[in-house]
């Protein structure tokens, strides 16, 4: 008899899971995070008097609803509890319920941009415009989804809109749209051929998510950018597993890129400029971060160590994928170059927040500076912020100020087969920490494959001092979000075509920003860059929603060859979702 009663229990929790809905919260929050939902989390984490949530995007619902429950909502003023009800709604409107065991959904996203500006000469291509191309929304997104019981989902984006590369150049006139056909308002068919731009499936349960496809990464709160791995990109193809609790996160993640070899000139190789080049080489960038909070929850933690790997044989190491390994004890200069970044933050109890990012992709050890014998230049970066929420009973208000540095020589590297000791220029490709998306163009005038190359952290790469100021206004009430934001740049002349060499001997070590390129000498002297931004959004419901976006930009010496410039961005959006 009890034999047969421990059956029937059995059989019945089967009936139930099949039977009845099940919440699905594997759906991932992108990285643009358009809702500003870690935004708010990171708010009401401040007024907690909290160290900030993991800065590890993207997230799955799952693992955001996990954020929110640390949170008191009794405790809260307000507007705290207004803006905790706001990602508590939000993140039951993307969690899906699946009565049978499989669901389909297939939302249509359809957005309208606008791109007004002064300058139609210094600032032309998307990469010189402050909201730039990995920013901008297609014309018509297609969202095919699938949910599979409570542990599945999987998302391909197709998308239709204005190519990155266009027969008129973006920003050549005075106003653009990202309607296919009326880019420049003249008549083109430069469509992005480059899609999904998000494909992937996302596997979890309530403490950890497995990610397969193509999506977008972005590691750290910095303000400006991030040091170890920003959004810089439109998409990375990668895997990431992340399992996490109230007090530890661990993310293990696999970034996979063509090799450099195939878009920068290297003795013995081709190109790839055509869709008949085969592709070359094997590159992958694999990381894991352990993040960890203590003191009350007061102080946050975080050490990341990444392994750039490449291999023009297309060999691959597969040492590299052990996701415990210290990779700074490979030794294998040939193939593998290793980054490390420590992450600290504490919040003190007038809700203020104090936060820091250290980088370190070299640091020379038992050398001394010698005008007769070459060695490998130091590269590092630091960011150094302060986030203060002055929130009342009317309005949400949180400012951040941040200070950001980087070396001159952060990101670049040799290749491995070079002698410190030696005056060296790396000439083609290094093992370093510039990627590259390949991409399709069919202008007239470059039908074939172009590149879009970008660092891997920073944005702004080394060589460069950055001051940020923001201020974000939220009225979750209304769901309107304002921000201002105050930014200034000093720059040195290296830039992402800057090879890597030694310094001491015949190249000077060029201290704390570089004056000259040694290079390229036409570079020389400091560009000086300042914006001043205002941004504004507002969700009239839950499909419809528009933004405005100013930007005026002031610029000294912006090329190192003696010019001045300056420009008034204005960006528009309305999206509707069906």
């Amino acid at each position: 008899m009890k034999v047969k009663k421990i059956c029937l229990i059995i059989l019945l929790c089967l009936l139930s899971n099949i039977l009845l809905a099940v919440s699905n919260k594997q759906y991932i929050i992108a990285v643009n995070d358009e809702d500003g939902l870690i935004e708010a989390i990171t708010s009401l984490y401040i007024k907690s008097n909290y160290a900030l949530p993991s800065m590890s995007a993207p997230y799955s619902v799952a693992e955001l609803e996990l954020m929110l429950q640390q949170i008191d909502s009794n405790k809260l003023d307000t507007l705290g509890r207004e803006t905790y009800n706001y990602v508590r709604n939000k993140l039951d409107y993307y969690t899906f319920e699946v009565d049978e065991g499989v669901a389909i959904d297939m939302p249509i996203d359809i957005n309208i941009e606008t791109y007004s500006h002064t300058n139609t000469t210094d600032y032309v291509e998307r990469d010189t415009w402050v909201r730039g191309w990995s920013e901008q929304e297609n014309l018509l997104d297609l969202n095919l989804s699938v949910y599979a019981n409570s542990l599945l989902y999987g998302i391909s984006d197709f998308s239709f809109g204005a190519a990155r590369v266009t027969e008129i150049p973006f920003g050549s006139s005075n106003f653009q749209t990202n309607i296919v056909g009326l880019t420049n308002l003249s008549f083109e068919t430069d469509i992005e051929t480059n899609i999904p731009q998000r494909a992937f499936v996302s596997f979890g349960g309530p403490y950890w998510n497995l990610q397969i496809g193509r999506d977008n990464i972005d590691w750290g709160a910095g303000l400006s950018g991030n040091l170890f791995i920003s959004d810089n990109l439109k998409y990375q193809d990668y895997f990431k597993f992340t399992t996490f609790g109230s007090k530890y996160k661990y993310t293990y993640l696999a970034s996979f890129f063509p090799h450099q070899l195939n878009y920068v000139e290297t003795d013995g190789f081709v190109l790839n400029t055509s869709q008949l080049d085969e592709l070359q080489g094997f590159s992958m960038f694999v990381a894991h971060k352990m993040e960890g909070r203590a003191l009350n929850n007061r102080l946050g933690w975080a050490l990341s160590e990444g392994l750039m790997y490449a291999s023009e044989d297309s060999t691959i190491d597969f040492r590299a994928f052990n996701p415990m390994l210290s990779y700074h004890s490979l030794f294998e200069k040939a193939n593998c170059n290793s980054i490390l970044s420590l992450d600290f933050d504490f919040t003190f109890s007038n809700r203020t927040n104090l936060y820091t990012q250290i980088v370190i992709d070299d640091l020379v050890f038992g050398l001394t500076e010698s005008t007769d014998s070459s060695y490998s230049p130091n590269a590092y970066g630091i960011i150094l912020g302060i986030k203060r929420d002055f929130s009342t009973d009317n309005i949400s208000l949180l400012s951040t100020f941040e200070v950001a540095y980087t070396s001159p020589y952060l990101y670049l590297r040799d290749k491995g087969d070079t002698n410190p000791s030696e005056d060296i220029v790396q000439e083609g490709y290094g093992i370093n920490f510039i990627v590259a998306t390949r991409e399709f163009s069919n202008t007239y005038s470059n039908s074939g494959i172009i590149w879009d190359k970008q660092f891997l952290g920073y944005k702004f790469g080394g060589d460069a001092l950055v001051i940020n100021f923001n201020n974000r206004y939220g009225f979750h009430k209304n769901k309107i979000i304002v921000e201002t934001n105050l930014f200034g740049m000093i720059h040195g002349t290296f830039d992402i075509d800057t090879p890597w060499s030694t310094v001491g001997g015949t190249y000077d070590d060029p201290g704390f920003l570089s004056l000259i390129n040694f290079y390229d000498t036409s570079k020389t002297g400091l560009s000086y860059t300042g914006v001043a931004g205002l941004y504004s959004s507002l969700e009239i419901s839950e499909n419809i929603k528009t933004f405005a976006q100013f930007d005026a930009i002031v610029s000294y010496n912006y090329d190192h060859e003696g010019n001045n410039s300056s420009d008034f961005q204005l960006t528009t959006g309305f999206s509707i979702s069906f």
